[in-house]
Order: C-alpha cells, then sequence, then structure tokens
C-alpha cells in the first residue's frame, strides 16, 4: 500500500510515529512523511522520505504573545484538556464551547492552515492508500476525505482529543442547532474538494493506540492496538558510557515531556525538588549525574541541563530458574549488533532488517568506523563508534591497476565467483586470498576489530549481523 503519515512541524509529535512508518517500510508498504518545511531535515535524519508541505506554521510565536495562553499550554492545562480525565458529569456544555472557540483558531488553525491545501493536493495526485495523522494534525484527514482515502489517528499519549470529542458531540446533540467551531472549520475547508464533513472526520476510521489498554481513556472509538517502541532520534553511544560505573548513574531530563524546551520557571526561580535532590547527590554524596551538552561524562563542567540523549545501562544479573529461562526464551527482547566497516553502500542494504529488528521491540545497535556516524545516525538508528576509519581507498589512490581491478569487478578470486566449479583452480583461488586478506579485508577490519570485541564482550549482544566482509563482525561475536 501507500501509506501517508501526515504531522505539522513539532519534532516529538513526528518522533512518536517513526517506529510504526519504519515498520510499514519494512514490511513493503511505500511510506512519505509529509510536513511543513521546518521539519524537512528531521524527517530525513531518521531515514524516512519527506513531503513539505505548505509554509511552516505561527504557533508558537503567537502563544509566547499571550502569557496564560503559554503558562496553560506548558503545565498542560489549557481549556479543554484541563477536563479531559474528569467525570462524565463534570463536563459542561459552556466549558467546552469557550474551550473550542478558543482553541480552534488559536492553536488547529494556525497549526493547519499553512499546510492543508499543498497537502490536499499532494494526496490527490499521489493517491495514498492510507493517511496517518497525529491527533491534532487535521490536515490529514482533510487530505485524506479530499482523495478518497482511509485515515487513522496515530496516539502520542493519552486519547485527550478523542474523548473530549465524544464528549463535545454528546453535549451538543442534547440542544439541536448548537454551535461547533470544529465542525464549521473543518467543512469549510473539505468544501472546496468536493467532500463533506462528517464526525469520522476529526476522529479518524479508527484510532491507533499505543499505550495498554488498562491505560487508555475509555472510548467508544475503534481502537487499534500497537505496541510502544521508543524513539528519541538518531543517537551514538559515546566511548565513556561504554563501560560498567563505578556508581550507579542517574540521568535527569529538566525538560518537561513532549516540549523540547527546558522546564519553565514562571512558577518559581529554582527547578522541581526531584532535580535539586539530583544536583546534591552528584555533588559526591551519591549517584553522578548524566548531562545532555554533547553527553560529557560527570566533572567536565557542563551546565546540568536539558535531556539525556542515549544512555546505554546494562540491567542488573536475575537469579536464573527453569521458569525464567523458559520465560525469556519467549518473551526477551534481543540485543542485535550490526556491523560493517565504514562504507556507504554496504551499510545502508542493512537498514531495513535494523529498523524491521527495532520496531519488533529489540534493542539494536550499529557498530562500524567513525566515518560512517552520520550515515547511520541519518536512518535513526543508534551508532557505535569502533576504531579508526580504514585506508582502503588511499591504498587503491597509490595502485591505479588494483583500483581499476576492483572497480571493474576483476578482482580476484572474485572475478570467477559466477563461474563454473571446474574453472576455479587451487593455485588462481590461493593467489587471490594471498593479496585480497591483506590488501582488503586486513585493511578494512584491523582498524575496529580490537575495538568492536571489546564493546561487545561488555554490551553482550545476542545477535551479531554483520556485512559479508567486515569479518571484524564475526570475530567479535
Amino acid at each position: 500500500m501507500r501509506i501517508l503519515f501526515a504531522t505539522y512541524s513539532e519534532k516529538t509529535h513526528f518522533f512518536s510515529m517513526v517506529p510504526l512508518a519504519w515498520a510499514l517500510r519494512t514490511a513493503g508498504h511505500e511510506v512519505r512523511v509529509a510536513s511543513q518545511p521546518a521539519l524537512e531535515s528531521v524527517i530525513t535524519g531518521t531515514g524516512l522520505t519527506a513531503v513539505p508541505v505548505g509554509r511552516d506554521h505561527v504557533m508558537w510565536s503567537f502563544i509566547k504573545r499571550r502569557p496564560q495562553f503559554e503558562e496553560d499550554v506548558k503545565f498542560g492545562q489549557m481549556p479543554p484538556y484541563d477536563v479531559a480525565d474528569r467525570p462524565e458529569e463534570e463536563i459542561t456544555w459552556q466549558h467546552l464551547l469557550d474551550a473550542y472557540r478558543n482553541i480552534v483558531p488559536w492553536a488547529f488553525r494556525l497549526a493547519n492552515d499553512p499546510m492543508v491545501n499543498d497537502l490536499t493536493e499532494f494526496c490527490r495526485w499521489w493517491r495514498p492508500d492510507l493517511v496517518v495523522w497525529e491527533p491534532t494534525t487535521y490536515a490529514g484527514p482533510i487530505a485524506a476525505e479530499a482523495c478518497g482515502a482511509a485515515h487513522a489517528r496515530l496516539t502520542w499519549g493519552l486519547d485527550f482529543d478523542g474523548r473530549l470529542r465524544e464528549q463535545f458531540v454528546r453535549l451538543r446533540e442534547e440542544v439541536p442547532g448548537r454551535e461547533d467551531p470544529l465542525r464549521d472549520w473543518m467543512a469549510g475547508r473539505l468544501e472546496p474538494w468536493g467532500a463533506t464533513f462528517a464526525e469520522h472526520v476529526p476522529q479518524g476510521h479508527f484510532t491507533i493506540d499505543q499505550l495498554p489498554e488498562s491505560f487508555r481513556l475509555s472510548t467508544g472509538l475503534d481502537q487499534v492496538g500497537m505496541r510502544y517502541v521508543p524513539f528519541n532520534g538518531p543517537a551514538v553511544v559515546p566511548r565513556w558510557l561504554r563501560a560498567d560505573p563505578e556508581r550507579p548513574r542517574v540521568a535527569r531530563s529538566a525538560r518537561r515531556p513532549g516540549q523540547g524546551r527546558a522546564y519553565p520557571r514562571t512558577r518559581g526561580r529554582h527547578p522541581p525538588a526531584p532535580v535539586r535532590g539530583v544536583r546534591g547527590r552528584d555533588r559526591g554524596r551519591g549517584p553522578p549525574a548524566v548531562d545532555r551538552g554533547g553527553l560529557r561524562p560527570p566533572g567536565e563542567g557542563a551546565e546540568r541541563r536539558g535531556a539525556v540523549h542515549a544512555l546505554a545501562q546494562r540491567p542488573r544479573p536475575r537469579a536464573r530458574t527453569p521458569h525464567r529461562e523458559a520465560q525469556d526464551q519467549e518473551l526477551r527482547p534481543l540485543r542485535v549488533l550490526f556491523a560493517t566497516y565504514a562504507e556507504k553502500t554496504h551499510f545502508l542494504s542493512m537498514v531495513p532488517l535494523a529498523w524491521a529488528l527495532r520496531t519488533a521491540g529489540h534493542e539494536v545497535r550499529v557498530a562500524s568506523q567513525p566515518a560512517l556516524g552520520d550515515v547511520v545516525t541519518g536512518t535513526g538508528l543508534t551508532m557505535v563508534p569502533v576504531g579508526r576509519d580504514h585506508d582502503i581507498h588511499r591504498v587503491l589512490d597509490a595502485f591505479p591497476a588494483l583500483k581499476q581491478m576492483v572497480s571493474g569487478d576483476e578482482l580476484a578470486p572474485f572475478d570467477k565467483a559466477d563461474r563454473p566449479e571446474e574453472e576455479s583452480t587451487w593455485e588462481y583461488l590461493r593467489e587471490g586470498y594471498r593479496n585480497i586478506v591483506p590488501w582488503a579485508f586486513r585493511l578494512a577490519n584491523d582498524p575496529m576489530v580490537e575495538d568492536l570485541t571489546e564493546f561487545c564482550r561488555w554490551w553482550r549482544p545476542d545477535l551479531v549481523v554483520w556485512e559479508p566482509t567486515t569479518y571484524a563482525g564475526a570475530i567479535a561475536a
């Protein structure tokens, strides 16, 4: 199928979509991600294909000019979300109506209007079979309805939007003719494309919910469960983190969930009490803290702000029992390491399998020489730099005849790989290996083999998947 993911340009909202997008991609579907231009580099940085549509929204610049509005957004108290988890009898019509009168023009429209027409034009040309949209990216269902595609909401937390819409419709229908700001706005955007509003438009044909069923809000919507797979962007495991600490590490975040901004200080000049406690521990009275500033190790003077980007921490050993052994065989996620020397084309052939395992819940790392770092993180996978970069290309430049054989696929013994068995003699293969082992295999692998082996002996992967000439992977495994 052709599947389009749609979100306005908010990085945290998009990151919640990445595992499902890659799962569908590795299942063979054609996947695109449509958003405003500001998110283009973030999308391509996960290895997915971006479709920039419309222009960037100005929602945050507007919010900053309204202090009370900004305050409510930061602390999750912006109406109507302030009553989303209240019992049905505590939710009043007037409160919801006033909230929708405010949030539709000053949030939903500001975020969606700059992209809705361009997104609809793209959908009518590309003709997706399914549009998966972030719960407040209403441009997604408008475009889907205009091109006849099925569409689904993908939630990134409790489904407040779904429940609030249900309650709003319930109260609206008690008195015929009541106002509906969301319906009126969406109907106006659908009309030029020959489509009409129905209640499934703002709710989706179905909802993909990443929370366990027992954690979800009760709604009457058609829900499809999905296992939550965490994704916080590309990451590199630094060398200082690849060792067991002398004391337990404490990773803390001073940012509010869902926001790429430091925690607000508007309700006091000091950080929250738990953060102050960790600061005290970091002064030698307990476990060391870890900060995000370039993932510096403790003690290098970095300010303790921001969120931890990646923290690889080994679990404590557990007592082994026959029951636990059997349970682990069935349920335990695997640690899978992909190993390749620094050749882009070789690595890219591994990406679909790596993401298939990643979205299945396994812990995936890619180990390669430092030169491949940007390529690996550019696919959204976690990079483990090992050793130093190889010198193969410098050697080939120094020996033009050898370079010509490699570029023309004439390098022995590979030049006879597809020949009949009787044409491959022992002497020819022996001479070929005498040349290719020191001048190719060793040049590519020796600079990384010791460091890769040390990492594997520490991280203890269950499976190492290696590119066919990256023999360092087999040695480390």
